[in-house]
Protein backbone atom coordinates (compact mmCIF):
# COMPACT_ATOMS: atom_id res chain seq x y z
CA UNK A 1 0.00 0.00 0.00
CA UNK A 2 3.06 2.27 -0.08
CA UNK A 3 3.18 2.85 3.68
CA UNK A 4 6.89 2.17 4.24
CA UNK A 5 6.87 3.63 7.74
CA UNK A 6 4.14 1.26 8.88
CA UNK A 7 5.85 -1.68 7.17
CA UNK A 8 9.04 -0.84 9.06
CA UNK A 9 7.20 -0.72 12.38
CA UNK A 10 5.60 -4.10 11.69
CA UNK A 11 8.95 -5.62 10.74
CA UNK A 12 10.51 -4.29 13.95
CA UNK A 13 7.66 -5.77 15.99
CA UNK A 14 8.02 -9.11 14.24
CA UNK A 15 11.78 -9.23 14.91
CA UNK A 16 11.18 -8.32 18.55
CA UNK A 17 8.62 -11.10 18.89
CA UNK A 18 10.54 -13.67 16.83
CA UNK A 19 14.28 -12.79 16.78
CA UNK A 20 15.08 -16.26 15.40
CA UNK A 21 12.87 -15.77 12.32
CA UNK A 22 15.35 -15.13 9.49
CA UNK A 23 12.82 -13.76 7.01
CA UNK A 24 11.76 -11.16 9.58
CA UNK A 25 15.35 -9.92 9.83
CA UNK A 26 15.56 -9.76 6.04
CA UNK A 27 12.33 -7.77 5.91
CA UNK A 28 13.56 -5.42 8.63
CA UNK A 29 16.79 -4.72 6.74
CA UNK A 30 14.83 -4.16 3.52
CA UNK A 31 12.36 -1.74 5.10
CA UNK A 32 15.16 0.12 6.90
CA UNK A 33 16.91 0.69 3.58
CA UNK A 34 13.63 1.68 1.90
CA UNK A 35 13.07 4.21 4.69
CA UNK A 36 16.50 5.72 3.92
CA UNK A 37 18.14 4.23 6.99
CA UNK A 38 20.89 2.21 5.30
CA UNK A 39 23.26 2.23 8.28
CA UNK A 40 20.66 0.50 10.42
CA UNK A 41 19.96 -2.00 7.62
CA UNK A 42 23.68 -2.70 7.37
CA UNK A 43 23.83 -3.29 11.11
CA UNK A 44 20.99 -5.85 10.95
CA UNK A 45 22.69 -7.73 8.10
CA UNK A 46 26.15 -7.53 9.67
CA UNK A 47 24.76 -9.15 12.83
CA UNK A 48 23.48 -12.03 10.72
CA UNK A 49 26.89 -12.46 9.09
CA UNK A 50 28.69 -12.26 12.45
CA UNK A 51 26.47 -14.91 14.00
CA UNK A 52 27.01 -17.25 11.05
CA UNK A 53 23.31 -17.14 10.11
CA UNK A 54 23.72 -15.36 6.78
CA UNK A 55 23.15 -17.10 3.49
CA UNK A 56 24.67 -15.97 0.18
CA UNK A 57 21.70 -13.71 -0.60
CA UNK A 58 22.14 -11.92 2.73
CA UNK A 59 25.85 -11.41 2.11
CA UNK A 60 25.14 -10.06 -1.36
CA UNK A 61 22.45 -7.72 -0.01
CA UNK A 62 24.90 -6.46 2.63
CA UNK A 63 27.56 -5.93 -0.03
CA UNK A 64 25.09 -3.93 -2.12
CA UNK A 65 24.25 -1.69 0.84
CA UNK A 66 27.92 -1.22 1.73
CA UNK A 67 28.64 -0.28 -1.87
CA UNK A 68 25.72 2.15 -2.00
CA UNK A 69 26.88 3.86 1.21
CA UNK A 70 30.48 4.41 0.15
CA UNK A 71 32.09 1.59 2.11
CA UNK A 72 33.88 0.28 -0.97
CA UNK A 73 36.59 -1.85 0.61
CA UNK A 74 34.09 -3.67 2.83
CA UNK A 75 31.76 -4.18 -0.13
CA UNK A 76 34.59 -5.62 -2.24
CA UNK A 77 35.54 -8.05 0.53
CA UNK A 78 31.95 -9.30 0.73
CA UNK A 79 31.12 -9.28 -2.99
CA UNK A 80 34.36 -10.62 -4.45
CA UNK A 81 33.55 -14.27 -3.60
CA UNK A 82 30.38 -13.92 -5.71
CA UNK A 83 32.00 -12.05 -8.63
CA UNK A 84 31.92 -15.10 -10.90
CA UNK A 85 28.12 -15.04 -10.89
CA UNK A 86 25.97 -13.33 -13.48
CA UNK A 87 23.52 -11.36 -11.30
CA UNK A 88 23.56 -7.84 -12.82
CA UNK A 89 22.69 -6.11 -9.54
CA UNK A 90 25.58 -7.87 -7.83
CA UNK A 91 27.98 -7.08 -10.66
CA UNK A 92 26.89 -3.43 -10.77
CA UNK A 93 27.43 -3.11 -7.01
CA UNK A 94 30.78 -4.88 -7.26
CA UNK A 95 31.80 -2.63 -10.15
CA UNK A 96 30.80 0.50 -8.23
CA UNK A 97 32.79 -0.68 -5.21
CA UNK A 98 35.80 -1.35 -7.44
CA UNK A 99 35.52 2.10 -9.03
CA UNK A 100 35.15 3.77 -5.64
CA UNK A 101 38.27 1.98 -4.42
CA UNK A 102 40.25 3.19 -7.44
CA UNK A 103 40.17 0.02 -9.57
CA UNK A 104 38.57 1.62 -12.62
CA UNK A 105 39.66 -1.10 -15.09
CA UNK A 106 38.18 -3.75 -12.80
CA UNK A 107 34.95 -1.78 -12.56
CA UNK A 108 34.71 -1.38 -16.33
CA UNK A 109 35.20 -5.14 -16.75
CA UNK A 110 32.26 -5.83 -14.44
CA UNK A 111 29.95 -3.41 -16.27
CA UNK A 112 31.01 -4.81 -19.64
CA UNK A 113 30.34 -8.36 -18.38
CA UNK A 114 26.79 -7.29 -17.61
CA UNK A 115 26.36 -5.77 -21.06
CA UNK A 116 27.77 -8.82 -22.80
CA UNK A 117 24.97 -10.85 -21.21
CA UNK A 118 22.29 -8.14 -21.48
CA UNK A 119 22.87 -5.24 -23.86
CA UNK A 120 19.78 -3.51 -22.44
CA UNK A 121 21.01 -3.07 -18.86
CA UNK A 122 20.60 0.67 -18.36
CA UNK A 123 22.39 0.70 -15.00
CA UNK A 124 25.53 -0.84 -16.50
CA UNK A 125 25.60 1.90 -19.17
CA UNK A 126 24.93 4.48 -16.45
CA UNK A 127 27.83 3.18 -14.37
CA UNK A 128 30.17 3.10 -17.38
CA UNK A 129 29.18 6.71 -18.02
CA UNK A 130 29.85 7.77 -14.45
CA UNK A 131 33.25 6.04 -14.43
CA UNK A 132 34.14 7.75 -17.72
CA UNK A 133 32.99 11.10 -16.34
CA UNK A 134 35.18 10.68 -13.25
CA UNK A 135 38.12 9.97 -15.58
CA UNK A 136 37.42 13.15 -17.54
CA UNK A 137 36.32 11.24 -20.65
CA UNK A 138 33.33 13.44 -21.41
CA UNK A 139 32.55 12.05 -24.89
CA UNK A 140 32.62 8.46 -23.63
CA UNK A 141 30.53 9.46 -20.62
CA UNK A 142 27.95 11.15 -22.88
CA UNK A 143 27.72 8.08 -25.11
CA UNK A 144 27.16 5.63 -22.24
CA UNK A 145 24.80 7.91 -20.34
CA UNK A 146 22.74 8.50 -23.48
CA UNK A 147 22.43 4.74 -23.95
CA UNK A 148 21.31 4.39 -20.32
CA UNK A 149 18.72 7.15 -20.70
CA UNK A 150 17.45 5.72 -23.98
CA UNK A 151 16.80 2.44 -22.19
CA UNK A 152 15.48 4.02 -18.99
CA UNK A 153 14.68 7.74 -19.38
CA UNK A 154 14.18 8.45 -15.67
CA UNK A 155 17.35 7.04 -14.08
CA UNK A 156 18.20 9.73 -11.50
CA UNK A 157 21.96 9.12 -11.44
CA UNK A 158 22.17 9.00 -15.23
CA UNK A 159 20.22 12.27 -15.49
CA UNK A 160 22.44 13.93 -12.89
CA UNK A 161 25.63 12.71 -14.55
CA UNK A 162 24.35 13.78 -17.99
CA UNK A 163 23.74 17.22 -16.50
CA UNK A 164 27.40 17.31 -15.46
CA UNK A 165 28.42 16.24 -18.98
CA UNK A 166 26.34 19.08 -20.45
CA UNK A 167 27.77 21.59 -17.96
CA UNK A 168 31.34 20.51 -18.75
CA UNK A 169 30.51 20.91 -22.44
CA UNK A 170 29.35 24.48 -21.81
CA UNK A 171 25.66 23.81 -22.37
CA UNK A 172 24.16 25.01 -19.08
CA UNK A 173 20.62 25.11 -20.45
CA UNK A 174 20.74 21.39 -21.27
CA UNK A 175 22.47 20.70 -17.93
CA UNK A 176 19.70 22.44 -16.01
CA UNK A 177 17.06 20.55 -17.99
CA UNK A 178 18.68 17.23 -17.02
CA UNK A 179 19.01 18.24 -13.38
CA UNK A 180 15.40 19.45 -13.29
CA UNK A 181 14.17 16.07 -14.51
Amino acid sequence: AGDLSRALQRAKALVAARPDMEIAQEMLAFFLSQNERPDEAIHVLERRVETGRANDATRIRLGLLLSETGRAREAIALLQPFADRTDPDLLNAYGIALADSGDVPGAVRQFERILSADATNARAFQNLGIVALRAGQVARARDNLQKALTLSPDLPLALTAMGVVEARSGNMRAANERWSR
